[in-house]
C-alpha cells in the first residue's frame, strides 16, 4: 500500500459544500417521497414480521401496500415528528395490532392482515442476546462469545424465506443440538443460571429456570416433570448435570426460539 502524493505540493481547495451534508438535506426533504414511507415500512416490519409493502425492499408501483391509508398516515406524521424513530416506535408498540397474540385458528404462518400477531422466529441477534441473558453468561472475556456470534449470525442466516415458511438450516439445528459452545454456556459457573438452579431449595429451581429462560412460571404438570427430573432422591452427584440438561431442553424449545 502506498500513500497517495500531491504532484504539485499544495493542498486541493476546500469544498464548497459537504457533499453528505447536500444528501442528508436531500434525503429528508419534505418533497422526497421516498425516505419517510421507506423508513416506516421498515420498522413496521421489523416489529410486526412483515412490512405494510412486502417484500420491505420492494417499494415499487406494482407492489401495492396492504393497508395503504394505514401507511401514509404514518409517513405523514413521521415527517410531522421530523423523522423521530423514538417516536415511530412507541405508535407501533402502543398499538393493539402489535400487543395480539399469535394463538389464532387461521393456519397462514405468514397472517397478510395483521389479526393476530406472527410468530417468527429470532434472528441470530437476537438469539444470541437472548441465549446470553437467559443463562446469565458473563461475556466479559470475549474469549467464547465473538466467534459464536460470528458462527449464528453466518449460518442462522434469515429466519424465514420471505413467505413465512420457517427455514431452520442444518448448521443452526447442529448448534442448538450439539454444539460444545452452547453447552460452555449454559455450564455451571459461579452466579449464572445453573448455579441458581443447582444452589435453590428442592422445589424452587423449576420456578427459577422457567422465569430465567421462557419469562413464565411453569404449570403444574411442567413443575412436576422437571422437579422430578431435577431432584432425584438418592443421587445429588450428578444434580449439576440435570440442571444443565434441564436448561438445554427449554433453550431447545419453540416458546424460547420464537418471537410469539
Amino acid at each position: 500500500f502506498k500513500e497517495a502524493e500531491l504532484k504539485t505540493g499544495k493542498l486541493p481547495p476546500k469544498p464548497a459544500f459537504s457533499r453528505k451534508e447536500k444528501l442528508a438535506t436531500w434525503v429528508t426533504a419534505a418533497e422526497n417521497p421516498y425516505f419517510a414511507r421507506a423508513m416506516v415500512n421498515r420498522v413496521w416490519g421489523q416489529f410486526m414480521g412483515r412490512g405494510l409493502v412486502h417484500p420491505v425492499d420492494d417499494l415499487g408501483g406494482k407492489n401495492p401496500p396492504t393497508l395503504p391509508t394505514l401507511l401514509d398516515e404514518l409517513t405523514r406524521r413521521f415527517v410531522e415528528h421530523k423523522y423521530s424513530l423514538r417516536w415511530l416506535i412507541k405508535e407501533i408498540v402502543s398499538s393493539q395490532t402489535y400487543q395480539l397474540s399469535g394463538k389464532g385458528s387461521s393456519n397462514e404462518a405468514f397472517p397478510r392482515f395483521y389479526e393476530r400477531a406472527r410468530v417468527r422466529p429470532l434472528t441470530a441477534e437476537e438469539l444470541f442476546v437472548s441465549l446470553r441473558t437467559a443463562t446469565l453468561f458473563d461475556v466479559s472475556g470475549g474469549k467464547i462469545s465473538g466467534p459464536i456470534r460470528e458462527y449464528m449470525e453466518r449460518y442462522f442466516g434469515t429466519p424465514t424465506n420471505g413467505q413465512g415458511e420457517f427455514q431452520g438450516g442444518l448448521m443452526e439445528h447442529l448448534f442448538l443440538n450439539n454444539s460444545g459452545e452452547l453447552r460452555n454456556i449454559i455450564r455451571r459457573r459461579k452466579g449464572n443460571l445453573a448455579d441458581q438452579i443447582a444452589s435453590a431449595p428442592a422445589g424452587q429451581g423449576t420456578d427459577t429456570l422457567f422465569l430465567a429462560v421462557l419469562s413464565r412460571r411453569p404449570s403444574e404438570v411442567e413443575r412436576e416433570r422437571f422437579n422430578a427430573y431435577l431432584n432425584v432422591a438418592g443421587k445429588p452427584d450428578g444434580r449439576d448435570a440435570r440442571v444443565e440438561e434441564a436448561i438445554w431442553v427449554l433453550l431447545n424449545s419453540a416458546a424460547f426460539r420464537f418471537n410469539h
